[in-house]
């Protein structure tokens, strides 16, 4: 931004999130960018991120994945956000699952990515209804997943996630929102990560 235009940022910025009813989130801010988040009332929903490695939890030989596609019938399982949501981030190139545990289909959303400079592959998870049900259903997730070469996960967080094998990294992936309803641990569908594969 030219120096010259730099006053008017934060009028702009005030203008946009000036609606109550609407959730707004920051998932990428830059260490300068942090208190004026926090001036702008914008709160912590992610302190840092567990890195995670789900084949090494349990799996109960009734548990299964399946890939998400418009005959499925398991589809029917879940509500019309969470079947719009696992269509829509199929069709951006996540990969969208359903997780049956014990009977019950668990919804999740992964988008394959590389970290530390490209050269590990792993998962970043995009949706899924809360660190219990990521848990419960980690051990099958770790079997499909080894089958494709993926071993490592990433999911928000703001502490270690008891039940999941793995290292929480404080600060790292740091992730602020503004709006009438914190954002579920995990829930970065439709941000530029998915987009834009940032």
């Amino acid at each position: 931004m030219d120096a010259e235009f730099r006053p008017y940022a934060s009028r702009m910025i005030a203008t946009v999130i000036a609606r109550k009813d609407v959730v707004y989130i920051n998932i990428s801010p830059s260490p300068g960018t942090v208190k004026l988040n926090k001036a702008f009332g914008f709160r912590l929903f992610s302190g840092g991120q567990v890195a995670f490695l789900p084949a090494f939890n349990s799996v109960p030989p009734s548990d299964r994945v399946l890939e998400v596609h418009a005959e499925l019938a398991d589809m029917a399982e879940l509500t019309d956000n969470e079947r719009y949501i696992l269509q829509e981030h199929a069709a951006l190139g996540c990969l969208s699952l359903i997780c049956i545990c014990d009977g019950v289909a668990l919804p999740v959303v992964l988008k394959p990515r590389r970290i530390l400079r490209g050269l590990i592959p792993c998962c970043q998870v995009v949706y899924c209804r809360s660190h219990v049900d990521l848990v419960r259903c980690a051990g099958a997730l770790g079997r499909f997943l080894l089958r494709r070469g993926k071993l490592l996960c990433l999911v928000d967080a703001m502490g270690p996630v008891p039940g999941l094998s793995g290292r929480y990294f404080p600060k790292k992936g740091i992730k602020y929102f503004k709006g009438p309803k914190q954002p579920s641990p995990g829930d970065l569908t439709f941000t530029e990560m998915v987009l834009f594969g940032s």
